[in-house]
This record gives C-alpha cells, sequence and structure tokens, in this order.
C-alpha cells in the first residue's frame, strides 16, 4: 500500500543530466509588435455575476430586514434580463453603473460587517461587473468550469465516498 501512495506523489521520470531552458545554440524567437496588425481581438475581464448572487444570498440570510443586497440582485437581474432580449446587441453600460454607484454610495454602517466587504469588492471592480452587456460574447457568469464538475461531485457525495475517503479506509485497515 505504501508503495502505491508514493507512486502517486513521486514523480517516476528519471532525472537528466541535460540542463534546463533551451538547447545550446537556439537563437529564439518573440513576437514583435507591428503598426498595422491582421487582426485585434480584444480581451476584457469580467466578473462572475453568480458569486455576487452567491454571497448576496448569504448576506439576506444573515439580515431579513434589509433591502440594500435585495436591491443589487435586482439590478444585475435586470441587467441579465436585458442582455438575453437584446443578444446580439452592444449595449450601453452607463445607465447600469450609475444606477449601481447609487447603491454603493448608501450608508450601510446599520449592517454587518460583511455588507461592507461585499460593497468594498464590488467598488474594485464595477467596471467589470457589466461587461457581458458591451460584449455579447462574455456570459453573465464565468462559472462553466464548476457547472461542468458538479455532476460528478453530486454523485461522489449521494455515494458516500470520494477517493480520498477509500483511501483514507484502506489506510485505516493497515493501522488497526
Amino acid at each position: 500500500m505504501k508503495s502505491e501512495v508514493l507512486r502517486r506523489t513521486k514523480s517516476l521520470r528519471e532525472k537528466s543530466d541535460k540542463p534546463i531552458g533551451a538547447q545550446s545554440g537556439h537563437e529564439g524567437h518573440t513576437r514583435e509588435m507591428v503598426d498595422a496588425p491582421d487582426e485585434v481581438i480584444e480581451h476584457s475581464s469580467h466578473y462572475c455575476l453568480a458569486h455576487i448572487f452567491r454571497e448576496s444570498k448569504y448576506l439576506n440570510e444573515l439580515d431579513l430586514n434589509q433591502n440594500w443586497e435585495k436591491n443589487i440582485q435586482e439590478l444585475l437581474r435586470e441587467a441579465i434580463h436585458e442582455r438575453n432580449q437584446n443578444r446580439s446587441m452592444k449595449m450601453d453600460t452607463s445607465p447600469w453603473l450609475t444606477r449601481l454607484d447609487n447603491l454603493l454610495k448608501l450608508s450601510m454602517g446599520h449592517l454587518k460587517e460583511d455588507f461592507d466587504r461585499l460593497r468594498k469588492g464590488l467598488i474594485k471592480c464595477k467596471k467589470y461587473i457589466f461587461n457581458f452587456l458591451e460584449n455579447p460574447n462574455i456570459p453573465t457568469s464565468n462559472n462553466a468550469s464548476e457547472r461542468g464538475i458538479r455532476k460528478l461531485k453530486i454523485k461522489q457525495k449521494s455515494a458516500g465516498h470520494s477517493v480520498q475517503t477509500r483511501d483514507l479506509m484502506h489506510l485505516w485497515q493497515y493501522i488497526r
């Protein structure tokens, strides 16, 4: 069993006498900037709305009497609805950013510390939140990887074991 555990953590690749890096005599090459590129591809950052919704749901459970978090959720839902209604159109984000700014300026001293943490996070990344409106190719959430593994994780949890749990059970047999 012990050798089985080692094999998973230690590389089986043999050490080489060759130096690390490029081969000797290789000049290398780098792409250079040009005045007139053939194609320009814009890459913009995006803030995942699914994470904001998850955090705001948690905040709503902390304080059911507040409306700030509900207003943030409503603003984001309306923006998503607007994108879904006009899928291929580039949209102006300024009215959405104005509404978000108004919500972020509200006094939150009476709310718990967690609300202020979300507010500060939104202030820090507010210029990225509505990028999906300007560029129809940007999804409203970047949670595709999490959604991709969700079925596997649910299956593992419902089966009552994971790879780590099986390994621990095997080790426990040897300890007893």
